[in-house]
């Protein structure tokens, strides 16, 4: 009973989001707008396709995931797309722009048609639009005093240190970069992992 309620509320949760029907609602009729279409699986994946995926990590992946007590070392998101996902998907719109492996989803240009033709095919999770940023003009630079101890360094023996830090050097030195370097630590040999998802951001697909 469970498993039969949950089925007949994903096949009526509506797989265009909101964003986008908006979006193509202020749009013309066939105007192709990039979206991303998110997929349901992976469908089958042979030996071929799970060895293509291993090669694509580096041992020390594998190692740390092993670290972790994942024994195969081989994640759902390193596996590759379904090709028939893709197939159909590049059939039934203007342009494909990128493959996800990790989103599991496709980013292509498509008409209010096209979209409405991808959200019926039953592999198609979701379709949402593809996120854009316009860098705005850079903030006017101005040099501070000399003497207020923040601002760029104009010497390379500023403050007593070997290296120009330029003006990150008020900043860096907050956090003792400077006093580091000159103990001889460069970062040589060091992996370090960003992860940038904005702000209180848990709906991220990272998450």
């Amino acid at each position: 009973v469970l498993f039969g309620a949950s089925a007949v509320r994903a096949t009526q949760e509506p797989r265009i989001s909101p964003r986008l029907g908006a979006r193509l609602e202020r749009s013309g009729s066939g105007e192709a707008q990039p979206v991303w279409v998110f997929f349901r699986d992976k469908g089958r994946q042979d030996g071929a396709a799970e060895a293509r995926a291993r090669a694509l990590l580096s041992s020390r992946a594998f190692s740390r995931r092993v670290l972790r007590g994942e024994a195969s070392g081989l994640g759902f998101e390193d596996l590759p797309l379904h090709p028939d996902h893709v197939s159909q998907v590049t059939r039934r719109v203007t342009k494909v722009r990128q493959l996800s492996r990790w989103l599991n989803a496709v980013s292509a240009e498509a008409t209010p048609a096209q979209v409405r033709a991808l959200a019926d095919l039953p592999f198609v999770v979701r379709l949402d639009v593809v996120r854009r940023y316009r860098r705005g003009n850079p903030e006017p630079f101005r040099p501070l005093a000399a003497g207020t101890g923040m601002g760029v360094t104009t010497e390379p023996t500023s403050r007593g240190h070997d290296l120009d830090y330029g003006g990150s050097f008020s900043q860096l030195d907050q956090i003792k970069v400077p006093d580091a370097h000159d103990l001889g630590y460069h970062g040589e040999g060091v992996v370090i992992a960003l992860f940038d998802a904005g702000f209180n951001n848990l709906q991220h697909e990272a998450f």
